[in-house]
């Protein structure tokens, strides 16, 4: 018979172990799921395919209803479909070898066409619609968009696998490319990553870049393709390292770029490198080997090298790739030097930067290791020396190739004029001054003059070349000045020397001058006269002219420098005279001037009244006049004969008169 407390004890002892199973298998089934699905697939996260309730059964269906930032989770299956994805999406496969998109088309299998879209762990085989026109298609194609990744594919199509056309910041990273006609084929392209990729039996070059600049392509391996592992056209500043390349003759490149790592990373690794490694160091000229050929391997199409070809396959991680974007900038006695991480970090995180120094282009040395910043201020320089930089990136494997060189030539404003001193003369004022003790790093060019009738009311009076004197001849006998300077360089001005005042004296006053113009000496006048002349202040204005005749009041004339006065000679009685002038300034008047004139008007004959002895006589005359006439009178009458008359009474009858 069973003891029932023991089979009591033994039924516990198996829940306990049942619930432990449960516990591990659902961490399990947890620990799966963070593995299988992205970091950011928890806020929203679409399924298609796997027979769940509400997954997509097409890949097309979820894209469309995603929203930016979701993911799209493919689980195992073959979809045969083309995808326009228009949304920031990171589209995944469960697995790379299971998760297949197998489609015959005419245009390409996945178009992106937006930013920060990721893809991974699918197999992409395009094939080509017989009824197409075309005779490519490609796996990804990408134009105007940025910041996308494509990693762990498998691309299998008639046209490229990848292409990007003027894209920026994308990461190509362990992914297949395998019996395409070019793996990867990119265009107008900058800053792309291009990573642990295989390139195999292509029909065409493995990658194939052109017009493009600033890509990293590290780590790939390349075996078998019809033409070219790596071409580049027009293509600059492209770094190519760490690749195993199947032939010194099987790249291309007419541009200028990149092909090792700098030393000690190396360049890439060449299957038929026939050279030898028996020398060391950055010039290969030092005894002992170092896994790096002794003889550099000179690129088709150009003068471009791998200065530092590998011995041995590459397989990850590798050193980083250079920082870039490396900005110095110029400060007081100090270079502020900034830069972004590298492209690629070699599959092993970056954990410090190296910056070196020299002053002068290629001679730089190790100056700092600065840690794991991404800024570094060198302090302590000589303004106006130029100083060469250049950084490098460090991972666990090892130091990137040295970035280009920045150079940085400290300043700062240059520094006060020293002793200013200000002596006051007659309506001048000369200033003195030394040249600043720090001219900041560039040369004085010219000097600031400030004035003011206050002290520190001084405002800008103008400017002088690169002197230490200036005499101000623009001043007031008697007026107080305040005077300051500052030096001036391409830099820009800089601040102001120490205050100096002077009073410069005033210059004594200048009698005007006084001249007759008319008449002239000697000059016999008549009549009505109008007297000229002229007069001037050398050092100021005339008030007034004044007039005199012989040794009458001086009278004020009309007029200044220019003056007239008329005269009325026949007022005066004929003779010699002397005419006198003179101005006044309002201080001084001039020197008298003269001039000796005659005056001689016509005089008439003085009227006299008639004596009495003559008066009389007239009247006689008159009287014996008047006789005359009367008789003369009366002798007419007497010579005439009269005629009869009759005095005619009323009613008498008319008379005949005869002779």
């Amino acid at each position: 018979m069973v003891n029932s407390k023991s089979w009591i004890l033994e039924a516990v002892e198996m829940r306990k172990q049942s619930l432990v199973m449960v516990f591990l298998l659902l961490l399990s089934v947890f620990n799966l799921t963070l593995t299988v699905l992205p970091e950011n697939a928890a806020a929203d996260t679409l399924f298609v395919g796997g027979g769940g309730p509400g997954n997509y059964t097409d890949i097309r269906s979820a894209v469309r209803n995603a929203t930016n930032n979701s993911t799209i989770y493919v689980f195992n299956g073959t979809y045969v479909e083309q995808i326009f994805i228009d949304t920031s999406i990171s589209l995944i496969g469960e697995d790379r070898g299971t998760t297949i998109i197998d489609v015959v088309a005419y245009d390409s299998v996945i178009f992106v066409d937006v930013d920060w879209v990721n893809i991974s762990r699918f197999t992409i085989i395009g094939k080509v619609d017989p009824n197409s026109t075309s005779e490519f298609i490609n796996g990804i194609e990408m134009e105007n968009h940025n910041n996308c990744s494509f990693t762990d594919i498998f691309f299998e199509t008639r046209g490229s696998g990848v292409q990007l056309i003027n894209s920026t910041g994308n990461t190509i990273v362990n992914n297949t490319f395998y019996r395409s006609q070019y793996g990867i084929l990119a265009s107008h392209s900058y800053e792309n990553v291009i990573a642990g990729n295989n390139f195999t039996s292509n029909k065409a070059d493995g990658i194939h870049l052109s017009i493009s600049r600033d890509n990293v392509i590290a780590l790939n391996n390349f075996s078998s393709n019809e033409e070219d592992d790596i071409h580049l056209f027009s293509s600059n500043s492209n770094a190519i390292y760490h690749n195993n390349l199947n032939s010194t003759s099987e790249s291309w490149d007419d541009g200028f770029n990149y092909w090792d790592n700098g030393y000690p990373s190396g360049g890439n690794f060449w299957k038929d490198y026939a050279g030898i490694d028996s020398k060391s160091g950055p010039g290969q000229d030092q005894p002992g080997s170092d896994g790096i050929g002794d003889t550099p391997v000179t690129i088709l199409g150009d003068t471009n090298r791998d200065r530092y070809p590998l011995m041995n396959a590459t397989s990850p991680p590798s050193p980083p790739s250079t920082p870039h974007n490396f900005i110095g900038t110029a400060g007081n006695r100090q270079a502020t030097l900034t830069w972004n991480p590298p492209l690629f970090d070699g599959f092993s995180p970056v954990t410090h930067y190296i910056v070196y120094r020299g002053t002068s282009p290629g001679q730089e040395v190790f100056l700092e290791d600065v840690g794991n910043v991404l800024v570094h201020t060198d302090q302590n320089l000589m303004n106006g020396q130029t100083y060469y930089y250049r950084v490098t990136a460090v991972n666990a494997v090892g130091e990137s190739r040295k970035s280009d060189i920045v150079s940085v030539t400290p300043f700062t404003l240059p520094g006060p004029p020293l002793n200013l001193t200000a002596d006051a003369g007659t309506e001048l004022v000369i200033l003195n001054w030394s040249a600043p003790a720090d001219d900041g790093g560039f040369p004085i060019e010219n000097y600031s003059i400030y004035r003011g009738n206050t002290s520190g009311g001084e405002t800008l009076l103008g400017m002088v070349d690169s002197v230490l004197t200036f005499s101000d001849t623009d001043v007031m006998g008697g007026q107080m000045y305040f005077y300051k300077v500052a030096a001036i360089s391409s830099v820009g001005e800089g601040p102001l020397s120490n205050e100096a005042n002077a009073t410069p004296l005033a210059r004594p006053n200048q009698s005007p001058t006084c001249a007759i113009t008319f008449p002239t000496e000697g000059a016999t006048l008549s009549h009505q006269v109008t007297i000229m002349g002229s007069a001037l202040d050398p050092d100021g204005t005339v008030q007034e002219v004044e007039l005199r005749i012989n040794d009458s009041v001086w009278m004020q004339v009309t007029g200044t420098s220019s003056w007239s006065y008329i005269w009325n000679t026949p007022t005066y009685p004929n003779g010699n005279y002397t005419l006198h002038a003179r101005a006044y300034d309002g201080e001084d008047y001039s020197p008298i001037v003269t001039v000796n004139v005659t005056v001689d008007n016509e005089i008439p004959e003085p009227w006299e009244e008639p004596t009495q002895d003559w008066l009389w006589m007239v009247i006689v005359a008159m009287v014996v006049l008047a006789i005359v006439l009367v008789l003369a009178i009366l002798l007419y009458y007497r010579g005439r004969k009269p005629k009869p008359v009759m005095a005619l009474l009323p009613g008498s009858p008319p008379l005949d008169f005869q002779e």
